[in-house]
């Protein structure tokens, strides 16, 4: 059953820190209409092992095989996955700030300190990433 699709999604869901939709697919793939073959699967894999080893890698093939349309997809993964990861951490971030922000109401934290998740709260509404 190593062909199906769903077990394909699950490993590099797994593998990637992808989440899968609601019915277990991984959205990237599905929105560019990617063919996901156990082939392509296995590369992504690799590639990905030897990318958080800091390894490098070469990718060879004859014309017309698939290499940048597969490491197009595998981009795609990688940045779905961050986002996603970004997207709980500004969650708990704007959990944190309405705290201080509770806590200011009782008179428990500086004025400075209310003023500065004001406008963390409002760059995290915005979708700004806050350097």
């Amino acid at each position: 059953d190593l062909y199906s699709r769903a077990v394909l999604d699950k490993y590099l869901s797994r593998a990637l820190g992808v989440p899968l939709s609601k019915d277990g697919r991984l959205s990237p793939i599905d929105e560019r209409q990617y063919v996901l073959t156990l082939d392509y699967t296995l590369k992504m894999l690799n590639i990905h092992e030897r990318y958080e080893c800091g390894v490098p890698v070469i990718i060879e093939g004859e014309t017309g095989v698939g290499k940048t349309a597969l490491i197009e997809m595998l981009a795609e993964l990688w940045n779905y996955s961050w986002v996603a990861a970004w997207n709980r951490e500004k969650n708990r971030i704007v959990d944190l700030m309405h705290r201080k922000m509770g806590e200011l109401e009782e008179g428990t934290v500086e004025e400075s300190q209310h003023d500065a998740c004001v406008v963390a709260l409002y760059n995290l509404s915005a979708g700004q990433i806050i350097t």
